[in-house]
């Protein structure tokens, strides 16, 4: 009987040495998670509490599974030092713009280095048959305004291939000014007093009579109107046609020759078709969805917009979505 007791305490102690010691283990493994908030899940073979991650909402009467380790956390990663695509896109066209500006600026330059070379004169009997109209003014004046709206409109990589559509015209023209050096056919004397009038003989004051071959005014319409067509097509045929006129009222205010016009429209097409290659740009209304996808929240995070059950239907919607959620209700 003394051996049987002695057995019994000996049995008895070791069983309560083993629950204090799991007791430890489990305190020890709360006290880690506490420490490290991301933590999902904490070995199971020291302890047997599951730590719930801190963004899973709290629901009462329910037991979340196990989803696996957690994912690695980029926190170190300073955003100041990234740089997102669309911001490189922004500099690049900032670059792009600036040389174009720059190909501008430098039309004066080359008609100084054409002054006094005039060689080639393409007039034609339709030219001097065009009489002299300061009336057309204010359609050759818009080309400031109409030409170079699609760089302001058109957006991301459509208006990067758009200032280099650009950037080709002005160099290409830069080299037939220097290859075909010629004079505008302007008159000796602007007849009329009105501002039209004065407005003509100011433009003759401030442009000098070359760079006409192709004609830049011309070439830089067009490219806008194919821009334009690109992104709508409706605003781009509107978009051809004061092209059109633009190219007639050089003619009419004694600023280009025909073939001056001719070879400016021919310019513009082949610089589309060489740095575009004749694609189409993005439609507006496929802009705009693309602007309303980007700032939905459910949408810019990857996630799908599930459309709403109907009444009928939504308890038994409700159940498959409690069922395919991975939870069970706790005893």
């Amino acid at each position: 009987m003394a051996a049987g007791r002695l057995v019994l305490a000996a049995v008895t102690q070791g069983a309560a040495t083993r629950v204090a010691e799991q007791r430890g283990s489990s305190a020890a493994a709360v006290e880690l998670t506490k420490e490290e908030p991301g933590r999902s899940q904490v070995d199971a073979a020291s302890c047997t509490q599951v730590a719930r991650p801190p963004d899973t909402p709290s629901t009462p009467g329910l037991r979340t599974h196990d989803s696996g380790p957690s994912r690695p956390r980029h926190d170190s990663v300073t955003p100041d030092l990234v740089t997102s695509p669309r911001e490189a896109g922004s500099n690049t066209n900032t670059v792009l713009l600036a040389v174009f500006v720059a190909l501008v600026f430098s039309y004066f330059a080359m008609a100084a280095a054409t002054r006094g070379r005039t060689l080639f004169v393409p007039e034609l009997a339709l030219d001097r048959a065009i009489p002299l109209e300061p009336a057309w003014m204010p359609v050759y004046i818009s080309l400031w305004v109409f030409s170079f709206l699609p760089l302001v409109v058109v957006r991301g990589v459509a208006r990067r291939g758009t200032i280099l559509a650009y950037i080709t015209t002005a160099i290409a023209a830069y080299v037939g000014f220097l290859m075909f050096p010629a004079s505008a056919p302007r008159p000796d004397v602007v007849p009329g007093d009105g501002v039209l009038a004065w407005g003509l003989r100011t433009l003759y004051a401030l442009d000098p009579p070359y760079n006409c071959f192709p004609s830049l005014h011309v070439a830089y319409s067009f490219l806008a109107a194919q821009s334009a067509y690109g992104a709508h097509r409706g605003f781009g045929v509107m978009a051809l046609l004061w092209a059109v006129l633009v190219g007639i009222s050089t003619l009419f205010i004694k600023q280009h020759y025909v073939a001056d016009v001719v070879a400016g429209a021919l310019l513009a097409l082949a610089a589309y078709a060489l740095v575009l290659g004749g694609r189409r740009l993005p439609r507006l209304h496929s802009a705009r969805r693309a602007i309303a996808g980007s700032n939905d929240p459910a949408r810019r995070d990857g996630h799908q917009t599930a459309s709403k059950p109907a009444p009928a239907n939504a308890a038994i919607a409700a159940a498959n979505a409690s069922g395919s959620r991975g939870v069970t209700p706790t005893s």
